[in-house]
């Protein structure tokens, strides 16, 4: 059984870990202005975007804007954002949809243009598991690390809690131990 020693020193460990692994997430959320409340676009815009004329390609299409970052507004997707950029990414990923490419497609455009930020669902890839994984991985390594620290350490014993003892005061000690441990 592991002594309270052990245990506070594990606890401490796993707790700096979890403040280690929470520290870039909540620095994130600090740094992130609030979202900007959704605008309709204008009736200008309005004039300059035309629907697709199959309904289906312009579902598609609108599902498509639904997931692509607005990169003025950045925590906006384009089919929200009234910013101009954002009605050319719109007519352009009507054109595309027309012109029959798919979404996989549709979606690397973009990332191809202006980077995986520009995707408000990422794709997995080796850096997005490092990225969220990493922090859970040192939480790991860092109590494995406590565990196998406070299961090298040597048990105390009653010769180093009071060195001043004789040879016959321990082995008077020790029968005493002895004799109440029978009773």
């Amino acid at each position: 059984m592991m002594g309270q020693p052990v245990l506070r020193t594990l606890g401490a460990g796993l707790l700096a870990g979890l403040l280690v692994a929470a520290t870039p997430l909540a620095a994130q959320q600090a740094a992130t202005p609030p979202a900007p409340v959704p605008q309709q676009p204008s009736q200008d815009q309005l004039v300059r975007e035309q629907a697709l004329p199959d309904q289906t390609a312009e579902s598609r299409a609108m599902t498509l804007a639904r997931e692509i970052r607005c990169v003025v507004c950045e925590n906006e997707p384009v089919a929200n954002s009234s910013a101009e950029i954002a009605v050319d990414m719109r007519n352009a990923i009507r054109e595309k949809v027309a012109a029959g490419a798919t979404d996989d497609e549709v979606r690397a455009y973009f990332a191809s243009r202006y980077g995986e930020f520009v995707l408000l669902r990422p794709r997995l890839s080796t850096a997005t598991l490092l990225l969220w994984g990493a922090p859970f991985l040192l939480v790991l390594i860092g109590g494995a690390a406590l565990l196998l620290r406070a299961r090298q350490r040597p048990a105390p014993e009653a010769e180093a809690a009071d060195p001043d003892l004789d040879a016959a005061a321990r082995a008077a000690l020790a029968r005493a131990e002895a004799a109440r441990t029978e009773v």
